[in-house]
């Protein structure tokens, strides 16, 4: 029959938790070097995809969506028309915005995409006998209200941006 060991005799059990977490961990990091650089690569692009879209608020222009979470924006849900006008020879006359410019432009005249508008303004001051341009976009919120109208003008003959 066997006895029970001493309670002061040492029994071997094999190296502790610790030792074999400790060589587990040296094994890994010696096995894959860049691992590290890896981990703080994709820390980064998850950084950027969230704090690129975190600019679009604060920007000056809510109309300028192209980085923004669009679930969050009820700037897209609103319906304008846009109208522009334009000084020729002393009258004022309204511009076809469909035979002046492309569809495409003339959705994005409509959500008020400040660059667009600005190179469409540009573009009809460049235009012989034209003093002035002026583009009025009349939007109506998600409800169906109102909005003030937004009206972005150009004075052809001083070159000057309101």
């Amino acid at each position: 029959m066997s006895e029970p060991p001493d309670q002061t005799e040492s029994v071997d059990r094999g190296p502790s938790a610790d030792d074999v977490g400790e060589h587990v961990t040296r094994a890994t990091t010696l096995a894959v070097p860049g691992r590290a650089r890896v981990r703080a690569f994709i820390v980064l692009a998850v950084a950027a995809q969230l704090l690129v879209p975190l600019t679009y608020y604060l920007r000056d222009d809510p109309y300028d969506e192209r980085f923004a979470w669009r679930m969050f924006s009820g700037v897209r849900l609103q319906q304008c028309d846009a109208v522009a006008t334009e000084v020729h020879a002393g009258a004022e006359r309204r511009v076809a915005l469909y035979g002046a410019v492309s569809p495409g432009w003339v959705a994005n005249l409509e959500r008020n995409r400040r660059a667009v508008i600005d190179r469409f303004l540009e573009h009809r001051c460049a235009l012989e006998g034209v003093s002035a341009v002026r583009l009025t976009n009349r939007c109506r919120d998600v409800d169906g209200s109102a909005l003030p109208p937004l009206e972005y003008e150009r004075d052809c003959a001083s070159e000057e941006r309101p």
